[in-house]
């Protein structure tokens, strides 16, 4: 847990809110408290979480762009950017998504459109094509898109499982999921997100745990029992002890 701990100092060095939240620099891993959303509704605004020292690229997507648990939108610079990039690309190996070009289709919806469309254009990055369509509801609808776009693999990028919904190998499916409820009862693949960080994690069909890159996040059980995300590089939003709403299983 040392990485916590430099992790929460680089914070605090560098970050309004963490300066505000923690009153003195920590010494020891004892001094770093564990971090709700309801803390961040301390700081004036996104400025008052981002190090200044940076130049801003960007802002993450909701999940669901009508639900958060943050006062603000979370900002991101080239790094950030750079280093879920990276986490993208291992979560595509973890699933068994090949290097050569695969044909993406990912299906969404209006309230899931911003979000889906970041993560076509992370796809787009690796060499994967991602189309989307926007699901009206009707299972003859997506037979249609999917003998329409032929692809390789389907991203589902909706709240509810697509269970009995897909004429499409289960194997080629790969389940979105927000960390704001519970995991599914789904055995195929899933990408794990949160929207404080985006990706957190995948497990491929079959497996239970989440593997989670570990020269970027660090995954404890905080007192009350449920994971913290501390991000372990330098970064324009970091997170140290941030507690997150639901349980998983990391491997390893």
């Amino acid at each position: 847990m040392t990485d916590v701990l430099s992790a929460a100092r680089s914070a605090y060095d560098r970050i309004a809110f963490y300066q505000l939240f923690y009153a003195n620099r920590p010494e020891t891993l004892e001094d770093v408290p564990f971090v709700s959303s309801t803390n961040y509704f301390r700081a004036s605004g996104s400025l008052d979480c981002v190090d200044p020292s940076v130049v801003i690229c960007g802002a993450l997507p909701p999940f669901h762009r009508e639900f958060r648990h943050l006062p603000f939108t979370v900002l991101e610079s080239e790094a950030d950017i750079d280093q879920r990039q990276e986490r993208l690309a291992l979560a595509l190996k973890d699933v068994g998504v090949a290097e050569d070009p695969q044909r993406m289709l990912i299906i969404t919806s209006e309230p899931n459109g911003p979000f889906a469309c970041d993560l076509s254009t992370g796809l787009g990055w690796e060499g994967h094509p991602a189309s989307i369509h926007y699901w009206g509801g009707s299972e003859e609808e997506l037979q249609f898109q999917i003998a329409a776009h032929r692809p390789d693999y389907v991203i589902w990028c909706l709240p509810q499982l697509p269970e009995g919904l897909l004429p499409f190998p289960a194997e080629r499916t790969i389940a979105v999921h927000g960390i704001d409820a519970p995991l599914p009862r789904w055995n195929g693949a899933l990408w794990l997100f949160c929207d404080e960080i985006n990706l957190i994690g995948s497990r491929p069909a079959g497996r239970i745990a989440f593997k989670v890159d570990r020269d970027q996040l660090a995954v404890e059980v905080g007192p009350s029992g449920r994971p913290c995300l501390t991000t372990l590089r330098r970064e324009a939003f970091p997170l140290a002890r941030y507690e997150l709403p639901n349980l998983f299983e990391v491997l390893g």
